[in-house]
This record gives C-alpha cells, structure tokens and sequence, in this order.
C-alpha cells in the first residue's frame, strides 16, 4: 500500500505528461489547420500541393500517434477542426484533380471531421468557379 505523497506524485506526474500532450496536440493542429489552408490557397493560384498535401497527411499521423493513449484530447474541438480542414483541402484537390474521393481512413481522420470537411467543400468550389467566371469575363 502506497502512502498519499506516493499517490499524489504518481498523479502530478500523469497530469504532467497529459498538459506536455496537450500542448504538442495544439501546436500539430495549428500546423495541420495552416497547411491545409495554404494548400487550398495554392489550388486557388494554380500551384503545384502535393508537397503542402503530404507534409499535412505526415502531420496527422504524427498527431495521431501522440494521441493514441489519449483517446480524450483527440476529440477535443482544435483536433477536429484541423482534421476538417485537412479534409476540405483533400476533397477539393481530389476533385480538382479528377482523382476518386479519398475515405476518412485514407486521410486518417474521423467520420465526423470527413463529412464537416465535404460540407466545407461546397463553398470552396463555389470560389473556384466564381474566381473562374470572374477570369473568362476579363474581370
């Protein structure tokens, strides 16, 4: 049987790892989150993403493997906006590329992050085909 100061140290040092996660988890999002809309940006110019895409898919499955013992901070807000974001920037080079839609397994994402990110995408062809009227027109 432990004494309380053992017990209290165990639990300092638990809450300690997760506050470490917790802060690696915002920062991968926001890398995530700045990826993918630079990717999205690029597409809008006509650039070459690839690169931006990989790097954003390598990020995710860093992220993931952080947070597999942290079933908890995966499911917070900043992770599942990212993960929509990367989404969105997936689903509109797929179609912009002709190429089949990938699946949430695919992207390594959640079912609720893939369909938030294919609502999203909506508005982005939206401002592909706008931006391209606008070109035809000589505006």
């Amino acid at each position: 049987m432990k004494n309380l100061d053992d017990v209290i140290e165990e639990i300092e040092s638990r809450l300690d790892e997760k506050d470490e996660v917790r802060e690696l988890t915002i920062k991968s999002s926001r890398t995530i989150a700045r990826l993918s809309g630079s990717a999205i940006q690029g597409m809008h110019r006509e650039l070459d993403v690839d690169t931006q895409l990989q790097e954003t898919r390598e990020e995710i499955l860093k992220l993931r493997s952080l947070l597999k013992d942290h079933p908890d901070l995966y499911h917070t807000g900043i992770v599942e906006n990212a993960m929509q974001e990367a989404c969105e920037a997936f689903l509109v080079h797929s179609i912009l590329e002709g190429e089949g839609l990938p699946s949430p397994k695919d992207i390594g994402v959640t079912d609720t992050a893939f369909l938030l990110g294919l609502g999203d995408v909506v508005g982005e062809l939206r401002r592909f085909s706008l931006d391209g009227s606008r070109t035809s027109r000589g505006a």
